[in-house]
């Protein structure tokens, strides 16, 4: 049984999750059409881990943001439903509506993806947010120029 290869992708998604166990899932989606044609967007992500989110609830995420309506409606992601509750010009924060236990999710959009990160509690959106953003910033210089 072999193992399958981690990509360059799915470390640097690791890296967004950590070992501080602030977030239990991460996702990383390009929307620069010179990372990705348009046409092709639809639906690709790069890597993900602790999250089953399928293309098609992607493709509505990546439309909804990009489209500046994400906050109209609830996010599906991984099977789990999450109400936007902060808008701010390129970040989007909302609160998880489909357990009891309390969590959320932060969507950083930057000029070349957007950068999504699930937690579930003990950790809160004071923690998460800061960890998100900084990651975000430092994505471009992780994965180099277009």
């Amino acid at each position: 049984m072999s193992a399958k290869a981690q990509t360059p992708w799915d470390r640097h998604v690791a890296l967004l999750i950590g070992t501080g166990g602030l977030l239990s899932g991460g996702l990383i989606i390009p929307i620069q059409q010179s990372d990705v044609d348009v046409a092709s967007r639809k639906g690709t992500f790069y890597a993900q881990k602790g999250l089953s989110a399928k293309q098609p609830e992607v493709t509505a995420l990546v439309d909804a943001v990009m489209d500046g309506k994400v906050h109209k409606d609830y996010v599906s992601l991984g099977g789990q439903q999450y109400m936007i509750t902060t808008v701010t010009e390129a970040s989007f924060y909302g609160r998880s509506i489909s357990t009891a236990a309390s969590g959320g999710i932060v969507l950083v959009k930057t000029a070349r993806f957007l950068v999504v990160g699930v937690y579930t509690e003990p950790a809160t959106a004071a923690q998460v947010v800061p960890h998100v953003h900084r990651f975000a910033q430092e994505l471009p210089k992780l994965v180099g120029p277009p």
